[in-house]
């Protein structure tokens, strides 16, 4: 089953490359501006995020930074007169509602779990979005979904929705995971000869860009001046998972869909491990800890912008990995278990192995 996209490139004449990195770019400048724009409503609304806890950062900190985002992204893409996204839009609209009141007042993990599901299931209903298989995971045949098609997309836009929210522990780290991987879907694209599917993806990745701007630690310790929120983190999780469904099945299959998995690894391979973790000890796999692999970076002495920037390049080398194997025709089987060992790998090494070299360090 394939479904028509929502996004195909619709500019008439001209270079359409050209005319992607105008539209991204104003993306951007409109992000930028919008951020302190927005920064002094939040103040005095309350959206702000407040230290204490978990949360080791100085001052009240506006959580505007997925509005600008998503302001952005909805005004530039009206702009390139995209009119029939809307099903993409509503979806980030409902995201960014369910995380503003999370931001305002911490909701119970079941009802946000309850709501993400409803608006990944409209994504899916609505707007087409839809694995109907995962490619040759098990050999030469793909291996199709049928029935369990729906819900299994169900679970994974709330999968990678939860796991890029779980990732927002750093200045500019969420913000820095959602660049690199918007990047290897345009890289992909391109490679796959899918112009026309890269516009949408490449006017939220200008967007980033300019919210970054403010987030991320460019110059020495400068704290971050704004942060994204769950708002931001789950509608833009919501958005790339949704490119990313397009670009392996929309336009026809060009690309395997464990390239995908691969360019998504780090954040989905990081929060399936933690949920496997807390269940194992009995306890909520949604709740909030310290024990994410950032923390063990700041823990064994990175500084905090060392520690984004390392997980950055983990996060890029991830999809190099996926997009090389695609490139050089390695089978989906084997790419599916070389993922699956290294998540493996990652849940001993997290459970085990740096618990017991914190221990043995004394490190507090």
């Amino acid at each position: 089953m394939q479904n028509p996209s929502l996004f195909r490139d619709r500019i008439p004449g001209g270079d359409r490359a050209v005319s992607t990195f105008l539209y991204a770019s104003l993306a951007g400048l409109l992000a930028a501006l919008l951020v302190p724009a927005l920064a002094g409503p939040a103040r005095r609304l309350g959206l702000v995020d407040l230290p204490g806890g978990r949360k080791d950062h100085v001052g009240e900190i506006p959580l505007v930074g997925g509005l600008a985002i998503v302001l952005a992204f909805a005004i530039t893409w009206a702009l390139a007169g995209m009119p029939l996204g809307w099903p993409l839009l509503a979806a980030m609209t409902g995201m960014l509602v369910l995380g503003a009141l999370d931001d305002f007042h911490f909701l119970s993990t079941g009802l946000r779990l309850l709501v993400q599901l409803a608006v990944a299931a409209f994504a899916v209903m609505v707007g087409g979005v839809l694995l109907p298989h995962v490619g040759g995971v098990t050999g030469a045949v793909s291996l199709g979904l049928g029935w369990a098609a729906v819900p299994f997309t169900i679970l994974c836009l709330v999968g990678l929705v939860n796991a890029i929210n779980m990732s927002d522990g750093l200045d500019g780290l969420a913000g820095g995971m959602l660049m690199v991987m918007l990047g290897w879907l345009l890289v992909v694209g391109a490679l796959a000869g899918l112009p026309e599917a890269l516009l949408a993806p490449a006017i939220l990745l200008g967007a980033v860009v300019g919210f970054l701007v403010w987030n991320f630690p460019w110059l020495g310790a400068r704290p971050a001046r704004v942060f994204m929120g769950d708002a931001g983190s789950m509608a833009l999780a919501l958005a790339l998972g949704w490119f990313a469904v397009d670009l392996a099945f929309a336009y026809g299959e060009h690309v395997p869909p464990m390239v995908f998995a691969w360019v998504l690894a780090l954040p989905v391979i990081e929060t399936a491990s933690l949920m496997i973790r807390r269940l194992w000890r009995g306890c909520n796999p949604l709740q909030s800890d310290r024990e994410h692999l950032h923390h063990y970076l700041l823990w064994f002495g990175l500084s905090r912008r060392a520690a984004t920037l390392w997980l950055l390049l983990v996060t890029f080398l991830l999809g190099g990995v996926g997009v090389a194997g695609w490139l050089l025709g390695v089978p989906g089987v084997v790419l599916f278990w070389v993922f699956v060992a290294l998540g493996c790998v990652h849940l001993l090494m997290m459970e085990f192995g740096l618990p017991r070299l914190r221990s043995r360090l004394n490190v507090q």
